[in-house]
């Protein structure tokens, strides 16, 4: 069963799903409990160790450049406090951000709104358009909406209708890979839905249905305009074999964005597999002309290449790939074995090095370096 998860997505203005349509969703005795009850509150909650990094570190130098700019030094002027790394093995809350000094895009805007709130600051979140949205994880397609946060003057009275000042725009990805993207305004609520939702979708991707249904659970009744948490507790059913109610989700979710890819391709899988030909050839026929190119088509294509012992499509596979997405770490590893094969070893090195650069987690990144020192090593032919 293939199938796609939305993680961190886009709202929608279309009214909700009400209370009756949304009860239809629910199988509580059907799951486990969880290990982690779901807390929409934790997700932006300031812990006393940030309270007490603030007040050591950051407020001092405040009173002499304002708590904006002290803030976005303490976030990532080299050498200065903390030293964070991007860590996409599963989205913490701030203050677990906070403690490991890493987290995804999420973690992180999550925790520099929690310590700018914390500070004084008006804060406000935006999601950014981004063409290369899609990620893999344990065999799965994920939609990962990219979001920021923008850090407004020091909370004050105002009069009413007074607009905002031109805010610091605080985002964890280089600019130039932002160039170009739009921006909108989410609001707080559908942050934390994005939070519960994604633990639902780590949980689905590790095997943990009990975690996944619960959390995808919490983030509709946090945020029942949150469509992507729809779609993740679609695959939960799915999965667990309830294909009646996954059906519900993904409708109820197509209803909503009628647009949206993922929940398109998951449905016409799932009607598919039940045997409604016919209705999965519309909606394919509807995502065709959405999405010409399915994301990773070419990646697929390049790995197919690759075991099959096609060094030079591979190559090519992965090169397309790569033009979609430049900083797809696993393509670049494909293309790295495929320049090998094909006896160009600097090509390898190279994106070995581009490998490691983009590596989701830490510990993606370390087998990186350790192929890239093996190669390194490895005598002349």
């Amino acid at each position: 069963m293939a199938f796609a998860i939305a993680a961190t997505g886009c709202t929608t203005t279309a009214p909700p799903p009400g209370a009756g349509q949304r009860a239809a969703l629910w199988a509580d005795e059907r799951f486990a409990a969880p290990a982690a009850t779901p807390d929409a509150d934790a997700a932006l909650a300031v812990s006393a160790a940030m309270r007490r990094y603030l007040d050591e570190q950051v407020r001092p130098l405040a009173r002499r450049i304002g708590p904006r700019l002290a803030l976005m030094q303490a976030l990532f002027v080299r050498g200065r406090m903390l030293r964070l790394e991007y860590d996409a093995s599963r989205t913490r809350t701030a203050a677990e951000a906070f403690d490991a000094r890493a987290g995804n895009c999420l973690s992180l805007v999550m925790m520099t709104a929690a310590l700018a709130r914390e500070l004084g600051l008006e804060v406000r979140f935006q999601r950014v358009d981004s063409a290369a949205a899609w990620t893999r994880s344990g065999g799965m397609y994920a939609y990962s909406s990219h979001v920021n946060v923008v850090l407004g003057p020091p909370r004050v009275p105002r009069h009413a209708g007074a607009s905002w000042e031109t805010g610091l725009t605080i985002d964890f990805l280089p600019p130039e890979d932002l160039r170009g993207h739009r921006t909108s305004a989410i609001d707080e609520r559908t942050v934390r839905a994005m939070f519960l939702n994604n633990r639902a979708a780590e949980g689905l991707a590790a095997g943990d249905e009990a975690t996944a249904y619960a959390w995808a659970r919490a983030a509709i009744e946090h945020a029942p305009a949150f469509t992507p948490a729809y779609n993740t507790l679609a695959l939960v059913h799915w999965r667990r074999g309830d294909a009646a109610r996954a059906e519900v989700a993904l409708r109820l979710a197509l209803a909503a964005e009628p647009g949206n890819t993922r929940v398109l391709a998951n449905l016409a899988a799932l009607l598919g597999e039940q045997g409604h030909a016919a209705d999965a050839a519309v909606l394919r026929a509807r995502l065709q002309a959405l999405e010409p190119r399915a994301p990773f088509a070419d990646y697929e294509r390049g790995r197919q290449a690759l075991a099959e012992g096609r060094w030079t499509e591979a190559r090519e596979a992965f090169e397309r790939q790569l033009r979609r997405d430049e900083a797809d770490d696993a393509s670049h590893f494909g293309l790295a074995l495929a320049a090998l094969r094909l006896g160009n070893p600097a090509a390898a090195e190279q994106h070995l090095e581009l490998a490691a650069r983009h590596g989701a987690t830490p510990a993606g990144r370390r087998r990186y370096a350790a192929k890239l020192a093996a190669l390194k090593d490895r005598p002349p032919d």
